[in-house]
């Protein structure tokens, strides 16, 4: 990190400090938000490339088999944290709270900005309710081993789709952004910010290892890598035969040494 960017982190950090407790309730809202959309983006991206790239989780079937479920399980917590009801935490109930106690930052428009969040505070039962769901995986998988995902029969209804997630975190922000039209100063400060964490896409990393799967210049790979390579060999064969007998009706084989 050069000195810019210490500099500016500093400043970010003091700026954050000195805010009132109704701007980091929105600061740390929208964090929150952010942080649940990079764990789901970044838990697609390695499902993706599993599929993409054939042979891939071979050079590393742990690393990402473990770093997938980190995501997704980080996600939910992301998730159950917004939708969560307890009067101790951080929530959007919370931030509605203080949010009409809060009169003197909206000298010109305090009626209209009440009567937005008297009203967007009654939606909340049904918007926990709604996702409802990742409360529930979080609450018997993540954070505890329920019993009842021993049972088939109701394992499907615990787990939460990547629509369902990306729908929540649609959701609350959409929920949250009106008010900073209402009051500029609320908009937050990003302090942890996705183009920083995320400046090469996940995807992207993998597709230079995928390619790298298919050269044949590495004179001293490791056998793990020439298995991976000869798996992947093997399935964009299968792949290459399936195409030319959907387009053809007929097929050719090609033997070791010519793949």
């Amino acid at each position: 990190m050069d000195t810019k960017e210490s500099q500016r982190d500093t400043e970010k950090f003091a700026a954050f400090g000195a805010r009132s407790k109704l701007h980091k309730i929105v600061d740390e809202l929208q964090n929150l938000i952010q942080h649940g959309r990079l764990h789901l983006l970044a838990w697609q991206q390695i499902l993706e490339a599993i599929k993409k790239w054939p042979g891939l989780p071979d050079l590393a079937t742990g690393f990402f088999m473990v770093t997938a479920k980190a995501h997704r399980e980080a996600t939910i917590l992301c998730a159950a944290k917004l939708i969560e009801g307890q009067g101790d935490s951080v929530t959007f109930n919370y931030f509605f709270n203080v949010l009409l106690e809060s009169k003197s930052y909206f000298p010109t428009n305090w009626d209209e900005v009440k009567r937005s969040a008297q009203a967007d505070k009654k939606r909340l039962p049904d918007i926990r309710q709604a996702f409802e769901r990742a409360k529930v995986e979080r609450d018997t998988v993540v954070a505890h081993l329920d019993k009842d995902i021993i049972n088939s029969d109701s394992e499907a209804q615990i787990y939460v789709s990547f629509t369902e997630l990306g729908e929540l975190f649609d959701t609350f922000e959409h929920l949250l952004y009106p008010y900073y039209a209402y009051c500029d100063f609320l908009a937050p400060i990003d302090l942890r910010n996705a183009d920083d964490m995320f400046s090469m896409r996940l995807d992207d990393l993998f597709y230079l290892v995928g390619r790298a799967l298919d050269s044949e210049t590495f004179d001293d790979a490791s056998d793990n890598i020439k298995r991976a390579q000869s798996w992947r060999k093997a399935w964009l064969e299968v792949a290459r035969m399936e195409e030319e007998l959907r387009t053809t009706g007929t097929y050719s084989y090609k033997c070791d040494d010519e793949i």
